[in-house]
Formats: structure tokens, C-alpha cells, sequence
């Protein structure tokens, strides 16, 4: 539903991805909501600017910024906390094309009110991105082999 939404252009954002966005606008950090990536055209719920007062220094700052994916239900395997395989690999992507991803998954989202303030949890989520270090380059797959088959049952 989600992609059909996306690729007919209409962007409806989540209560709590405008819940998200408020904050953001409390913490005076300058944002677009519903950026589009024009190197892979995928919708980023929330865009900080490279500039903010939070980014890296500059040997470590993202020249596209800081996409924050606010990650609800249908983002994770039911009854779990894995991601889909579609939001990993958009996650992958993402940081590929040299983004500093922030997810911010519903039920951290849900339990920051008991943590000392979204506000807070946001300045930290964003610190603690801004100081990790850089996730290694993804292998190419070989393009002379094909992916391996499952085993045929007998």
C-alpha cells in the first residue's frame, strides 16, 4: 500500500511521523517532509539538513544529509522487531547514497515519554548517529553467478 501511495505521488504521512516532525520543529532543526531521493526516487519521511546543528564535523558530515525513517507496523515481520526485507534494503540504499539514516521504530518512539521526553530521545538518536562509524561498503554480487537455489524437497 505503502509503495502504490508513493508511486502515485500521494504522501500520507503517520500520526506518529507527524508526531515525529513536531518535535523536530520544537528542537528548531531545519527539515522537508516527504523528501524525494532524486538518485532512487525513494520517499525519506523526514530530511534534516547536512548543516544541522547536530551533523557530523565535516570529515564525517553526509553531502545528502540525514534521513530519518520513521518505522511503524508494517516496517517489521509480524510479531517481531526485524526489519522487512524491503525496509532493510531501503535502509542499505539509503546509506549507500551516503545518508546518515535515523530510524526511529513505533515502539521506542511509544516508550520515549517514559524516557525523559521524545526531545530528548531524538537529540539522542541523532548524536548516537552522528558518532558511529561508518558502516563498511556492501560486497557487488557477482554478476557471472546466479543466487543459489533452495534444496528440491525429495
Amino acid at each position: 500500500r505503502e509503495g502504490a501511495q508513493e508511486a502515485a505521488g500521494e504522501a500520507r504521512p503517520s500520526q506518529t511521523q507527524r508526531l515525529v516532525a513536531h518535535t523536530l520543529r520544537n528542537l528548531h532543526l531545519p527539515f522537508r517532509e516527504e523528501a524525494c531521493d532524486a538518485a532512487s526516487a525513494y520517499s525519506l519521511d523526514l530530511l534534516l539538513d547536512a548543516r544541522s546543528p547536530l551533523a557530523p564535523p565535516p570529515a564525517k558530515a553526509a553531502p545528502a544529509g540525514w534521513a530519518v525513517e520513521v518505522d511503524g507496523p508494517p516496517h517489521f515481520l509480524l510479531g517481531s522487531r526485524t526489519a522487512t526485507g524491503s525496509t532493510a534494503l531501503k535502509r542499505r540504499h539509503l546509506t549507500a547514497l551516503g545518508y546518515h539514516l535515523v530510524s526511529i521504530p513505533y515502539w521506542e518512539w511509544d516508550a520515549a515519554r517514559q524516557w525523559g521526553g521524545r526531545e530528548a530521545y531524538l537529540v539522542r538518536k541523532l548524536q548516537l548517529q552522528r558518532d558511529a562509524p561508518p558502516l563498511p561498503p556492501l560486497p557487488p554480487w557477482p554478476r557471472h553467478r546466479k543466487p543459489p537455489r533452495p534444496p528440491r524437497p525429495p
